[in-house]
């Protein structure tokens, strides 16, 4: 650019000629001056640009607009919403200070634009209330974040549900038991997801087994998260050893619902004779049959009645077969491995209620009592 007084080369923003003291602009007598604000659009651009870090409404302190800088401030700027609106006013130039004037930048004025400094010029005091306000909110923000997600890591850790690869057709979850009792922990809880399907509606099942070597009575509480599944408590009266307990779980599922349990209950403990000398060293079957391997050392006629008649007393209304082993056998006991053997075989007349000893074949050799 150049004097139009000397006609010397001057720099683009000069307002005068620095050789001789004239207007570098020739006004038009009629020209009409617009005036801009005197704040420097940079530095407002770069305030705005701290409300997407948390710190917002600097730049509308910095123009003399003190009562919206700390709405902003303890608002995030409005939700980061008003922090963008008033990033697209300063790129187009419409962002205006406290008296209503644009902030224009250096290469878009013209030689009919003033600048005019605002009325209100914020102080050292409002951007140190501004910047402290800021960072407590902020502070404040970042602490209760930090100290919910241990909380929320927990939450979804007790929640969480180990899902199985489909056996035998189905589908299982295993669900950890919460109680803390060494002897409650003998009770498995297993949620079955398979396609239950009951007056057209997916249900899920609850199974309850005994692993322990006493009868439990007690309660089952399953909580359930999901769209449609209910909390539920069910009754497990009498759950003999080795025996599992179904019960159809309250409410709807899918694939989302999540489940966590407790156990109340006791076990059973007082029901052995003490002056029999046997152990059930092995147990398997379920809700309609079971078998039990006992380990004797006195195989007499006499010992192997009064135990028969014991195990009838204490299983025989649980399930509707039985069978009772005896075998020399400590671990892991087979069917080979049986000597005598006491039944309920309501469809076997022959072996029904009988107490028989077998042979080395493995074949029934004589019967040795009948124990109703």
């Amino acid at each position: 650019m150049f004097c139009k007084n000397c006609g010397k080369e001057v720099t683009e923003q000069s307002k005068f000629c620095p050789y001789c003291g004239k207007s570098v602009f020739e006004l038009d007598s009629k020209e009409k001056i617009y005036y801009v604000s005197s704040k420097n659009r940079t530095v407002a651009i770069l305030l705005t640009l701290l409300g997407f870090f948390g710190v917002a409404g600097l730049q509308r302190i910095y123009v003399g607009r003190y009562i919206w800088g700390f709405i902003y401030i303890f608002t995030f700027g409005f939700f980061f919403i008003g922090t963008m609106y008033d990033l697209i006013q300063l790129y187009y130039e419409k962002f205006k200070d406290t008296d209503g004037f644009p902030l224009y930048s250096n290469g878009s004025m013209k030689k009919n634009y003033r600048h005019r400094t605002p009325r209100k010029n914020p102080s050292i005091v409002h951007y140190a209330i501004a910047i402290i306000c800021a960072l407590w909110i902020l502070g404040t923000n970042i602490f209760i974040i930090s100290s919910t997600k241990p909380k929320v890591e927990k939450q979804n850790t007790e929640s969480q549900t180990n899902i199985e690869d489909r056996k035998n057709g189905e589908e299982k979850v295993q669900v950890e038991n919460e109680s803390v009792d060494e002897d409650l922990k003998k009770i498995d809880i297993e949620i079955n997801l398979d396609d239950v399907v009951i007056e057209g509606k997916r249900k899920f099942l609850v199974n309850v087994h005994n692993k322990a070597q006493y009868p439990f009575d007690g309660i089952v509480h399953v909580y359930a998260k999901g769209m449609g599944v209910m909390d539920g408590l069910y009754d497990v009266k009498d759950l003999q050893p080795g025996q599992t307990k179904t019960f159809i779980g309250k409410g709807n599922v899918n694939e989302s619902t999540r489940f966590n349990t407790s156990i109340k209950g006791k076990f059973q403990k007082q029901q052995k004779d003490d002056n029999l000398n046997y152990k059930i060293v092995k147990r398997y079957g379920g809700n309609t049959m079971m078998t039990y391997f006992v380990y004797v050392t006195d195989f007499s006629d006499e010992n192997l009645t009064a135990i028969s008649r014991e195990m009838n007393k204490k299983y025989s209304g649980k399930v509707h077969d039985l069978e009772v082993r005896f075998t020399k056998v400590q671990n892991n006991p087979s069917l080979d491995d049986s000597v005598a053997m006491y039944s309920i075989h309501p469809m076997n007349r022959q072996l029904n209620h009988k107490l028989v000893w077998f042979n080395n074949a493995g074949d029934v050799e004589r019967i040795i009592a009948t124990i109703p």
